[in-house]
C-alpha cells in the first residue's frame, strides 16, 4: 500500500504544484498545464472546449520595472518566458542597460498580435507618470 500512498502523494503534489504555477504566472491555463504536466486525464481532446478561452493563446503587452526603476513596455505570447529572457540578460538591450532584474508590473491580454503592437506603441508615447498611473489602476 506504501506504492499507491506514494503515487496519490506525487499526483496530489503535482495538482498543487500545477494550481500554484497558474496563480503565479499570469497567462498560464489551468487546462493547457495539466496537458504541459502530462495530466490528460478526464479530457477527451487535447484540444480546448469550444468554452475555452485559453490564454495561452493570447499576445500579452506588458511593463518591467528595471533595477533603476526604469519602465520598459514589450509584447509577447509567452509572457513568464519573456520575463525569463529578460532576467537572463538575453532580452532587450535597453531593460540590461537599466538593470537586472525586472519585475512584471502590468500586463493585458491581447488576441492578436496587432491589437497587442497597437497597444505598446500607444503605452510607449505615454510619460512615465501616465505610466505609473496606468499601473496602479490595474492594482
Amino acid at each position: 500500500m506504501k506504492w499507491l500512498d506514494k503515487i496519490i502523494d506525487k499526483f496530489l503534489g503535482t495538482e498543487k504544484m500545477i494550481k500554484e504555477y497558474v496563480n503565479h504566472f499570469p497567462g498560464k491555463c489551468f487546462i493547457c498545464s495539466y496537458h504541459r504536466f502530462g495530466f490528460s486525464e478526464g479530457f477527451t481532446t487535447n484540444k480546448h472546449p469550444e468554452d475555452h478561452d485559453c490564454l495561452d493563446e493570447k499576445w500579452w503587452c506588458y511593463l518591467v520595472r528595471c533595477k533603476d526603476n526604469a519602465l520598459y513596455c514589450g509584447i509577447t505570447n509567452d509572457l513568464m518566458k519573456r520575463v525569463r529572457t529578460h532576467n537572463s540578460g538575453k532580452g532587450s538591450r535597453s531593460v540590461i542597460a537599466h538593470g537586472l532584474p525586472v519585475h512584471l508590473v502590468w500586463y493585458e491580454p491581447f488576441n492578436t498580435k496587432s491589437e497587442a503592437m497597437k497597444e505598446e506603441y500607444r503605452i510607449k508615447k505615454l510619460s512615465k507618470k501616465n505610466k505609473e498611473e496606468l499601473i496602479s489602476e490595474e492594482s
